[in-house]
């Protein structure tokens, strides 16, 4: 045999090797304890992420985890993406679990591939848990409900100067109505105030609905800390961990249709909506978020008419939802007559309230 051919069969009776070598420790891990998830771990290395990334292509996310939970378990299985495996936590139970146990099963932790995309070069090192930790300890100064009521006037003039005068037009939807009556009781130059934030109730019915059906993100991750055990499965330390958003039929009746009435009184089930995460380590800018999204959609919904240009326009997810075509609109200012106006065409890639007011 030639060189090339010897180096080969030497690397194959090695790789063979390392192979028998690792399935006989695992088994060897199991006896007498619970077994690991259920799920397969797909190629070397890439795992199942071309599966993961074919489905949040083609407006479907959710079929990733779907599938998976009807094949495996409804509660956790065990995958592999962006080189790590990983096991998921379905549902509202999963998610409890997870974010009740924050730094007693796992902590923050993030796959290098997205540290690298998401922070500073020089914070590469650091832990996810150090990161983390060092954001927060300087955020709560500046999201404070005090620090908060003073953005609302300048989110509001920022707005303002972007999208015009008001409109007087009558026949309007009730969240409309309700957008306009609030503007309609303010002099020309008073800006938005936190008790006018509190009346806008349905809009952010609304606002949340949509982050039902589009979630910004589609889990995070955990590094488990300890050895424990959950559903029956042994969860061994060192493990990387994350949970599942998902448009679960058991919570929410006809899952796909946009109903912001969901979220009326009590709202939905406890762990079964996070598009800001969960427990001790919830999203510290929710509160700002809100503002933000409230304020924009004042802005927009009382100075403007719009329609979208390709109505059935899709969701890609890269991770976060983005429309295919980069979500254009036709503008069109309510208080001019239509015959008079002059229409535009605005691309709002990350907008995506837009679609559903």
């Amino acid at each position: 045999m030639d060189i090339f051919s010897t180096c080969a069969l030497y690397l194959a009776i090695l790789y063979l090797s390392l192979s028998l070598i690792y399935f006989v420790r695992q088994q060897n891990s199991r006896i007498g304890t619970n077994p690991h998830p259920p799920g397969k771990t797909g190629w070397p290395i890439i795992g199942e992420t071309l599966a993961f990334v074919m489905a949040s292509r083609s407006d479907t996310p959710e079929r990733f985890i779907t599938d998976r939970m009807i094949a495996y378990s409804p509660d956790i299985f065990l995958t592999s993406l962006l080189g790590e495996n990983l096991a998921v936590f379905c549902g509202a139970s999963g998610n409890r679990f997870l974010f009740s146990g924050e730094d007693k099963y796992g902590t923050s932790w993030w796959p290098r591939s997205m540290k690298k995309a998401l922070l500073f070069p020089e914070a590469l090192e650091n832990s996810s848990k150090d990161e983390s930790t060092k954001m927060r300890s300087f955020l709560p100064v500046f999201l404070k409900p005090e620090a908060l009521q003073h953005y609302i006037p300048i989110m509001d003039s920022m707005a303002r100067k972007q999208t015009g005068p008001l409109t007087r037009k009558s026949g309007l939807s009730p969240p409309r109505r309700k957008q306009v009556e609030i503007a309609r009781n303010k002099g020309p130059d008073e800006l938005l105030n936190w008790e006018d934030i509190q009346k806008m109730r349905y809009s952010w019915m609304a606002a949340c609905e949509a982050m039902r059906l589009a979630p910004p993100a589609q889990g995070a991750f955990r590094e488990t800390i300890k050895d424990f055990t959950y559903s029956g499965f042994t969860i061994p330390k060192g493990w990387k961990v994350v949970h599942s958003t998902r448009e679960d039929p058991k919570y929410f009746s006809d899952p796909e249709k946009f109903d912001p009435s969901r979220f009326d009184g009590i709202g939905p089930a406890p762990y079964t909506f996070i598009p800001f995460g969960g427990g001790p380590r919830m999203c510290p800018g929710k509160e700002y978020a809100r503002l933000e999204i409230l304020v924009f959609m004042h802005n927009v919904v009382t100075k403007f008419r719009w329609k979208k240009v390709i109505p059935d326009e899709k969701i890609t997810y890269n991770p976060s939802p983005v429309p295919v075509r980069g979500l254009p609109i036709r503008l069109e200012p309510s208080h001019k007559p239509r015959q008079h106006v002059f229409s535009s065409i605005l691309h709002a890639r990350t907008d995506m309230i837009t679609i559903y007011i």
